[in-house]
């Protein structure tokens, strides 16, 4: 095994270029995440492929989030070389938290839309309680220009967490085009010197259930001229999208949100149990979160070249009977148990030069 350890430190280190005791450290992480299935540092410590005792192994993750200078912007590069990826990314912005004794886990994700379960490409734990600000928000999308390029978002996507005039001018005068959900009680005016607002639900008051409507008109949020889209959920719910220009796919590309979601699932409760961390720093909760994010990216990578070659079997409703990621979540848990010689086949899909995963039927 742990000739292993050290194939998949080496391949690692191509991404990161750290120091061999460092990267192989991460590797034993990986490993550990995958066979244990928590976070929790003392149950990733007893998986270590090493004659040490657990507790050197233990002191030996600590020293990992301790000792050296991290930024999130480490993922970006190893995203966009493992993963086939459009030219143009749909960006989804969210939030996941939950609280251990007074420490706040409040962690603000950027990620990429992708086949149903979104790719982390940056984060941060604010650190503190309730939702971003508008100036969290911007520097967020700064950084994600910085890592990508402008010319390469061609959306952001946000829940109704994620609104405010000044946050849409922002975004607006940058030309970065936006599918955001507003509040159906949100005040909006058909001309900037109206002295009534009108309610957005009001707007939308005969749209039937499983209806659409989109107004081709703007309306205006303060001075801002934003288009409204919505639709009505079979049980009457109103979901009401604004986008700076008008676009018949505002609500197409907003039911990718959700992707976003799936990758919390898999990050928590149906992968990794992110939530079991008692790590309440918040750089090394960060940094905790980029390893998981790289056994999360290998689960992903494994389960779409497996469903290439073995697709999973459909429901009566026609969709997976599972997701890509828990399909190579799975095998990697399997091979690990086992001892199979396949987890070695599988070490390529992280090398940067991987072409290995056809391009056709994987992009969405």
């Amino acid at each position: 095994m742990m000739k292993q350890i050290n194939e998949l430190a080496t391949i690692l280190n191509k991404h990161l270029n750290w120091n061999k005791a460092r990267v192989t450290c991460l590797a034993q992480m990986i490993k550990g995440l995958l066979a244990v299935k928590t976070v929790n540092l003392a149950e990733i410590a007893t998986s270590f492929s090493s004659e040490a005792r657990s507790t050197s192994s233990y002191r030996r993750i600590q020293r990992f989030f301790e000792k050296f200078d991290f930024s999130p912007s480490m993922i970006a590069p190893i995203i966009l070389a493992l993963f086939p990826l459009r030219r143009k990314l749909i960006v989804i912005v969210d939030r996941t938290n939950w609280k251990l004794g007074s420490a706040h886990f409040n962690f603000l994700v950027l990620s990429i839309a992708f086949k149903g379960i979104a790719i982390p490409i940056y984060w941060q734990n604010l650190g503190k309680a309730g939702t971003s600000n508008t100036a969290e928000r911007m520097y967020f999308v700064v950084k994600i220009i910085q890592l990508v390029g402008k010319n390469r978002i061609s959306c952001i996507l946000g829940d109704r967490e994620f609104i405010g005039h000044e946050w849409f001018s922002w975004l607006a005068k940058s030309q970065i085009d936006f599918a955001i959900r507003i509040k159906s009680n949100t005040l909006v005016k058909r001309a900037p010197k109206d002295r009534l607002p009108t309610n957005v639900s009001g707007l939308f008051r005969y749209l039937k259930p499983c209806a659409r409507k989109f107004l081709k008109k703007p309306f205006y949020l303060g001075d801002l001229p934003i288009y409204l889209s919505a639709s009505c959920s079979p049980k009457g719910e109103l979901l009401v999208v604004a986008t700076p220009e008008f676009n018949r796919k505002a609500l197409k590309h907003y039911k990718k949100r959700w992707e976003i979601e799936n990758l919390f699932y898999c990050l928590k409760s149906k992968g990794f149990d992110l939530e079991a961390t008692h790590m309440c720093g918040r750089k090394k909760s960060e940094k905790l979160l980029f390893v998981v994010i790289i056994a999360f990216c290998w689960s992903y990578l494994v389960g779409i070249e497996q469903d290439l070659k073995e697709p999973i079997p459909l429901k009566t409703h026609q969709r997976k009977s599972r997701s890509l990621f828990r399909y190579g979540y799975d095998i990697l848990r399997r091979a690990l148990f086992q001892g199979l010689d396949i987890l070695a086949r599988y070490y390529r899909l992280l090398m940067p030069e991987n072409q290995t995963i056809p391009r056709r039927n994987v992009y969405v």
